[in-house]
């Protein structure tokens, strides 16, 4: 009765973190969770930002009690039918409810884990099957004026065309700065950095 179990998380922090502003008093059907969601309200979890809770739907108790009162009460005197409930609801408060909470936020970790990972090794590939960035097929008026002030950077107007090209890669942020990377046409380092954007 997975689908019937809900996801809560409560926020227990006096300062609210922007990161995991969408999660503070988050609500959702375990079937319905998505894989960023999990990771991220185990991320928040981690950092004391929030407490999980998953609520197991009433049904799933009624059908487990239906179970047990069908398997062994048959062999149980009819006298003995409310002491035997009372161990089983001590039981199930004890023993059975938080085995299974824990057993679905495994699951739900494990499975959001695994998709993350499928989304990054699909990333990787089509990343690393990128063809190399050449440089464009001039028109045949077209000419190349080359400057002394251009010595010693980065340019395509060097290369003929169809030559590979150097590239810079960045990678924004604001927090931790845009992260940079120069490489030459055949994929050297050149230089790396940060970019720290200006605060307003």
């Amino acid at each position: 009765q997975n689908s019937h179990s809900f996801l809560n998380s409560h926020n227990k922090s006096k300062n609210d973190l922007i990161t995991f502003k969408n999660y503070l008093n988050f609500s959702r059907p375990v079937s319905s969770i998505l894989a960023h969601q999990v990771l991220a309200i185990n991320r928040a979890s981690e950092r004391g930002v929030i407490t999980v809770k998953i609520h197991l739907s009433p049904q799933v108790q009624h059908n487990c009690a239906t179970f047990v009162s069908q398997k062994y009460f048959s062999t149980v005197n009819r006298i003995h039918w409310n002491f035997v409930m009372l161990a089983f609801d001590d039981a199930w408060k004890r023993l059975l409810d938080p085995h299974l909470v824990r057993s679905i936020r495994h699951k739900l970790t494990t499975s959001a884990q695994d998709a993350s990972l499928d989304v990054f090794t699909e990333n990787l590939r089509r990343l690393l099957m990128t063809a190399p960035l050449r440089n464009p097929f001039s028109l045949a008026n077209d000419s190349i004026v080359n400057n002394d002030s251009d010595i010693g950077m980065i340019s395509s107007a060097s290369g003929a065309p169809g030559d590979r090209l150097p590239v810079v890669g960045l990678d924004p942020g604001w927090c931790n700065g845009c992260k940079w990377a120069a490489c030459d046409p055949h994929g050297n380092v050149l230089g790396t950095g940060i970019l720290w954007p200006p605060h307003t």
